[in-house]
């Protein structure tokens, strides 16, 4: 089964971050996306508002420094829903989820307005984009470099945990065989 949502569309309001009980980052934002459609002989918009969350504490960093009213992004996730209890009963909601390792997050462009302003600024201020680009990766970079080490070493301690088992093992064993020899069994 799958259940995997695109959408492409602007904030509504900045980026809120927040931290889980561990201290892992996440964002909270809200999206816009348009549709056009025809009505008799003209054409009309509706406008709808995605509920998104960001649980990858990278791609929250990111929306942290970049997500700001106005900017256009590109968000790959999942569709959830949860309830909770209000005074006026069970309330039920709809969200986006961007997991870790299975979402995206990306902006488009560099700045509020219309579409047309959007591209004006990409192509007035390539270098711009590039750089905070740059610094997403650097980001990214810093924070995975420290979990890898982390798991290689905890991976390291497992196999001598586990070696030092089979030895220990080894030698319950031999000390059973002898025990057995010498009662004759």
């Amino acid at each position: 089964m799958i259940n995997e949502v695109t959408l492409i569309g602007r904030l509504g309001a900045d980026a809120e971050i927040k931290e889980t009980s561990k201290g892992d980052k996440y964002a909270r934002v809200s999206l816009a996306t348009n549709q056009k459609y025809k009505k008799g002989d003209e054409w009309q918009e509706k406008t709808e508002w995605h509920k998104i969350v960001v649980f990858d504490p990278i791609l929250a960093q990111m929306l942290e420094r970049t997500g700001k009213k106005g900017e256009m992004f590109y968000i790959k996730g999942e569709i959830t829903t949860r309830s909770f209890e209000s005074d006026t009963g069970t309330k039920w909601i709809t969200e986006i989820n961007v997991p870790r390792f299975r979402g995206a997050v990306k902006r488009i462009g560099l700045g509020g307005g219309t579409s047309g302003d959007t591209a004006t600024q990409t192509v007035s201020s390539p270098s711009n984009s590039n750089k905070e680009e740059i610094e997403d990766i650097k980001s990214a970079a810093d924070s995975i470099g420290p979990a890898v080490n982390k798991l290689k070493k905890s991976i390291l301690k497992m196999k001598d945990d586990l070696n030092q088992a089979i030895k220990d093992k080894k030698q319950s064993d031999d000390v059973k065989a002898k025990r057995d020899a010498q009662l004759g069994k």
